[in-house]
């Protein structure tokens, strides 16, 4: 029942996060998969950039086939890594007691490394489950006899190196212990074992390692080193450092409950060191130490994959197995406070790891955006250094309802040339890990929205429209005075015109609208200037005839004007948008009979008469 219970657990943790949308390499993923038949998929793994063997690929073709989100890539990796959970429960209960097998399932079920990939459109959630299942086969085999169970075990190697290739380590620590450990059913390993390397021999010729010394260089912009790694792989989060998740506090409440439980257990001399080894236990020890060590030692002579802990994945199942033996071999109930620790330190990276800071980037709310904000002729830029433009195109577009032109211009100052029509949309991405930075106004142009997506790569888009206000009719906000492009400043004074803004609201979208009225003597004034903060946001003439302040005597002449702010502009100045009147060399700032704050407004007077 604890069990079903964590298994429901896990897959509801992972189920929320399916519709991230894709990022990183889940992209290479879904160029080989979407709109390609099996066969399709096949050439597309064995002849483009893709690494990985196709049985993943396969399987996500499968699941793709139900309907058109991308998110239908992701059901395999989702399937297999809830599955691991109960699998990891039966692998250990026979070799490790069932309280370890719980404490162990549980680590599968709530381990943030192992959501992050049982939720991620690649083969690492179904490398650890066919690890878990093979190793599970071979001790069936072992222990019950059959050809069935050599024959699923043969299956499941063939599987484990058709998913990953770093699969291939335990593959091989599995057929040499069964040799050693027990010689007579050597004859039935070998063929469970040359079976399986029977199954993969057509893929031979496609296996390949291409562009892997990006891992080493992508590892030294994000500071990732080989302890970080490791505590990565079992209780934090990729390309985030443990400090972030899961944080300092679980680190040392895990390493308390290890160091609890082994110093607490009861000491036994019940075998040698190499009987302990040919024990299933044994087993679970050595696949738990294999991959890392493997990768290890690797990447000291070659390419360093180590530094990406997905590469260790297939030694999870195992290592959570360990971990819940260390946990429980106190015994109980003294066993109840380093796991009790050990749980709470898991939930609390969990927990972390559910911040939206830590999510894949949301590229699809930011690609919604980007479809409301535009309309026909507008175009989006990237401006982003290199691929990393071309890779947040690709990700948005996967998104995006409808096609938008993209263009890729890293200086702001040539950002004006690329404005299509009447606004130009720029999105650009923060490095990992590290907070957004808002985009620039560039000369020539005015920010009119803009909005910051959160996750671990930040998405900032910005709105931009022509600054219509840029030229000969702009002006400057300095102390006491209003400093046109052209003449002489103009001194700000408390009299000399009537006037007031005499409405204004908030339009959907945070769009501030206000009007009013100003004149000298019922005659219109020169120009009505708006600034929010420091920044204008309007310069022009009366142009909105108000019969109401003219009175019947009036000339006939606009009195009157009406004016929106943008949201951007609102946000930068904290909502305070200052309104002069400018007539006979002087300019006097314009009351609101309404204050408009936090998207209301609010301090209306009383009556109000011209």
């Amino acid at each position: 029942m604890v069990v079903f219970v964590l298994a429901a657990a896990g897959l509801g943790l992972r189920v929320r996060l399916v519709n991230q949308g894709l990022w990183g390499d889940e992209q290479l993923a879904y160029d080989d998969i979407h709109g390609k038949s099996l066969i399709g998929v096949l050439n597309a793994v064995s002849e483009g950039i893709e690494n990985s063997p196709p049985l993943y690929f396969i399987l996500a073709r499968l699941t793709s086939a139900l309907g058109n989100d991308p998110a239908l890539l992701r059901l395999p990796s989702i399937a297999l890594g809830t599955a691991t959970v109960p699998l990891v429960y039966l692998l250990g209960v026979s070799a490790l007691g069932r309280w370890a097998s719980v404490a162990g399932a549980g680590f599968v079920s709530l381990s943030p490394f192992a959501i992050y990939y049982s939720v991620e459109a690649r083969p690492y959630a179904a490398l650890m489950f066919f690890c878990a299942l093979s190793a599970l086969c071979l001790l069936a085999a072992l222990q019950r006899g059959g050809t069935r169970w050599w024959v699923a075990w043969g299956l499941s190697l063939g599987a484990v190196i058709y998913t990953h290739y770093t699969g291939v380590f335990v593959v091989g620590a599995e057929v040499l212990w069964a040799l050693w450990a027990r010689p007579a059913a050597r004859r039935e390993v070998l063929f469970s074992a040359a079976f399986a390397a029977a199954t993969f021999l057509p893929w031979l010729p496609s296996v390949k390692g291409e562009q892997l010394e990006a891992y080493s260089q992508v590892a030294t912009i994000l500071g990732i080193t080989y302890p970080g790694a490791v505590v990565s792989w079992t209780i934090g989060l990729p390309f985030l450092k443990p400090e972030a998740v899961p944080g300092v506090a679980a680190l040392i409440l895990l390493a308390s409950a290890v160091t609890l439980g082994v110093l607490g257990g009861t000491r036994t001399r019940d075998g040698s060191i190499r009987s302990k080894a040919r024990s299933p236990a044994g087993l679970l020890s050595i696949l738990a130490a294999i991959t890392p060590a493997a990768v290890l030692i690797y990447s000291l002579v070659s390419d360093d994959l180590f530094l990406f802990p997905r590469n260790l994945i297939a030694s999870l199942p195992f290592a959570a197995l360990v971990l819940g033996w260390a946990l429980v071999r106190p015994g109980w109930p003294r066993a109840v406070v380093p796991v009790a620790l050990a749980a709470t330190a898991v939930v609390i990276g969990a927990l972390k790891a559910e911040d939206i800071r830590f999510s894949r980037p949301d590229y699809v709310e930011a690609a919604h955006f980007v479809d409301k904000v535009t309309g026909r002729g507008d175009r989006v830029l990237y401006p982003d250094p290199g691929l990393d433009a071309n890779n947040l195109d690709r990700s948005l577009r996967l998104y995006y309802r409808r096609t938008h032109a993209a263009r890729f211009v890293m200086d702001p100052a040539e950002w004006k040339t690329a404005l299509g029509s009447s606004r130009l949309v720029v999105v650009a991405a923060s490095p990992i890990g590290e907070p957004g930075v808002p985009l620039p106004t560039p000369p020539g142009l005015v920010k009119v929205d803009e909005r910051e997506f959160a996750g671990i790569r930040r998405l900032e888009v910005a709105v931009y429209a022509l600054d219509r206000l840029s030229g000969p009719h702009a002006y400057r906000l300095e102390r006491q005075r209003l400093v046109p492009a052209v003449g002489a400043p103009i001194p700000i004074r408390e009299q000399g015109v009537e006037g007031i803004v005499d409405a204004s609201q908030f339009a959907p979208g945070g769009m501030l609208q206000l009007s009013g009225w100003a004149h000298v003597r019922r005659r219109p004034v020169a120009r009505v200037v708006g600034f929010a903060g420091r920044r204008l946001v309007y310069a022009g003439v009366p142009s909105v005839s108000r019969p109401d302040v003219a009175g019947p005597s009036g000339s006939g002449e606009a009195l009157g004007f009406e004016f929106s702010v943008p949201r951007g502009a609102l946000r930068q100045a904290d909502r305070a948008v200052a309104v002069y009147a400018v007539a006979d060399g002087v300019a006097v700032r314009l009351e609101y009979w309404c204050e408009p704050q936090a998207e209301q407004v609010v301090g209306c007077r009383g009556s109000l008469r011209p």
